[in-house]
């Protein structure tokens, strides 16, 4: 039985935070470990998702609008599942009123969260999912 009361909410593990460099610097570590020269800077910085699993460190590059929600759902808080696609609604209206989202086939903003759910997961980046009533 399903219930317009019932919420689905997630949490971030703690140790997750959004870095944004002005430069390219993950770019410019894998040059330097693969012992490539770093002389041009690569391509525009992007945010980039840094957390903490017991010992080890992850990073990885999120593109715009995954850096915003996770800093939308205020890390330690949580957000609803509504809340964050309502957030994905506007953030997909606004890049295509900008122009770099195709005005006539826009993503959907649900089927958007829902993928990036798919890579919280992958990644165990969420803690304490749960539905709320």
């Amino acid at each position: 039985m399903c219930s317009s009361d019932l919420a689905l909410e997630v949490r971030f593990v703690s140790s997750l935070v959004v870095l944004r460099p002005r430069h390219a610097v993950d770019a410019i570590r894998e040059r330097l470990l693969a012992g490539e020269d770093v002389g041009d800077l690569p391509g525009p910085p992007a945010a980039l998702l840094v957390w903490r699993q017991a010992e080890r460190v992850f990073h990885r590059r999120a593109d715009p609008l995954e850096a915003a929600w996770i800093e939308a759902a205020r890390l330690d808080r949580g957000i609803r599942f509504d809340a964050l696609c309502e957030l994905a609604a506007r953030d997909i209206a606004l890049d295509r009123d900008a122009g770099s989202v195709p005005a006539a086939s826009p993503p959907d903003p649900a089927g958007e969260v829902l993928a990036k759910l798919r890579c919280w997961l992958r990644d165990s980046l969420l803690v304490d999912t749960r539905v709320r009533g």
